[in-house]
């Protein structure tokens, strides 16, 4: 498990180091193997961190727990769904070192989220220890009276900030990884990243103003 820890903290330190220090990983399982541990370690350490709050709501405690399975078997699939959508966005800027190049660096990135996921609930849960009723109402959609009570919440705040900062690392993280592995420059392993939800994003606002328009 140190083992597992330090890789790790290379990678999330030292993305560019790191992506040049796997070229000789070449099977799926290890990489795969990698995620899935730390995810269920993601799971696991946000279930303790807000038992202390579970306890006073049996259901919240039950979908934790359920919760840790899920994402842990998930955690099987979710790597290789994310790296097909942004295989097509690397075939599009003419990458051409095949779809496992892409697993892997998809694969290592998306684990860097995880950490922002466990430091993320470890800082809400500590609120929600002393003021369990921001997590409660937030889980209970009878006490939310608006969409304005919500993105003022506190634990809504850091935990978006949180993630911005996780998205940020990630997306840079990825870029180098694909710009070794694919042989693409940083702006073309940016935009092989960004084509799809872009594209995504761009059929969404059309589509709302169409039907604004009343089509």
């Amino acid at each position: 498990m140190h083992a597992y820890l330090e890789k790790l903290k290379f990678l999330f330190t030292n993305p560019v180091g790191f992506f040049g220090s796997i070229k000789k990983e070449a099977t799926y399982w290890p990489i795969l193997l990698f995620f899935v541990i730390f995810t269920a370690i993601a799971q696991i350490i946000s279930v303790v961190f807000g038992l202390p709050i579970f306890f006073n709501d049996s259901i919240l405690l039950i979908a934790s727990l359920l919760g840790v399975v899920t994402s842990t078997l998930s955690a099987l699939v979710v790597p290789f769904v994310a790296a097909a959508f942004i295989h097509l966005g690397v075939l599009i800027v003419k990458g051409s070192e095949g779809y496992f190049n892409t697993f892997k660096v998809v694969t290592y990135a998306i684990t860097i989220s995880l950490v922002y996921s466990v430091v993320s609930s470890i800082i809400t849960n500590f609120i929600g220890w002393f003021k369990p009723e921001l997590i409660l109402s937030l889980a209970d959609p009878n006490q939310v009276a608006s969409l304005s009570s919500i993105f003022s919440s506190p634990i809504v705040i850091i935990s978006s900030i949180i993630s911005l900062i996780s998205i940020v690392h990630v997306v840079y993280s990825m870029s180098i990884g694909l710009s070794v592995y694919q042989k693409l420059s940083r702006g073309k392993a940016f935009l092989a990243l960004i084509i799809f939800p872009l594209a995504i994003f761009i059929i969404g606002l059309l589509l709302g103003g169409f039907r604004s328009l009343g089509f």
